[in-house]
């Protein structure tokens, strides 16, 4: 299950070509919005429907269409979120790693040091 969405969010970062953060923000805020404008539009449908007797074919068609892109545009924004996490984590991890790398060189520098005053 991780390892299905972990490909998800990949394959999403390489649709669409997102290298930085910046994008990845980028990229969730014109879905969020796009969810915002169908919402807006569905519900108009909705109450022609409640207001008309008469249901177009045309107006079904475009629910049905609203709805799988609103599917669509949840998935990919719990995508953009999971990566926000993961490499929010993966950062963490790093600055505790490189952390721990400098500790070390000190440390060896230090008794690279100590032991030539014995000399």
């Amino acid at each position: 299950m991780k390892m299905d969405t972990i490909a998800k969010e990949t394959r999403l970062l390489c649709r669409y070509r997102i290298d930085t953060e910046e994008q990845l923000f980028s990229y969730k805020k014109t879905l969020l919005e796009e969810k915002e404008n169908l919402l807006f539009e569905r519900k108009r449908i909705y109450a022609d429907f409640r207001k008309s007797k008469e249901k177009s074919p045309k107006d079904r068609e475009r629910l049905s269409a609203i709805t799988k892109r609103l599917k669509k545009i949840r998935e990919e924004v719990r995508l953009c979120e999971g990566i926000e996490k993961r490499s929010n984590h993966i950062k963490e991890n790093l600055t505790v790693i490189q952390e721990e790398h400098r500790k070390e060189r000190e440390e060896h520098e230090h008794r690279r040091r100590r032991s030539r005053a014995n000399r």
